[in-house]
């Protein structure tokens, strides 16, 4: 919830179809640093961290060679 200019409360996070018609007023007034509103209201959601994190490094010979494996390896894996 925002407070605009002209002393109007406006509310952007709505649940809606998801769509790409028009402006994103959310990201817009959190860019504009208080220039188009002031935030008076917003709410957080919060994500566990997992459990595992697992990185690796691997080097290939040539770049087709890493396609491959990305490509044997997206097969392989249970989504």
């Amino acid at each position: 919830q925002m407070v605009l200019p002209n002393g109007d409360l406006m509310e952007t996070k709505r649940l809606v179809r998801k769509s790409s018609a028009g402006y994103d007023l959310t990201q817009l007034f959190a860019g504009s640093e208080g220039t188009l509103g002031v935030i008076t209201q917003l709410a957080w959601r919060v994500h566990a961290l997992p459990k595992l994190r697992v990185g690796s490094l691997i080097s290939f010979k040539d770049v087709g060679a890493a396609a491959r494996c990305v490509v044997a390896f997206r097969h392989s894996v249970v989504p």
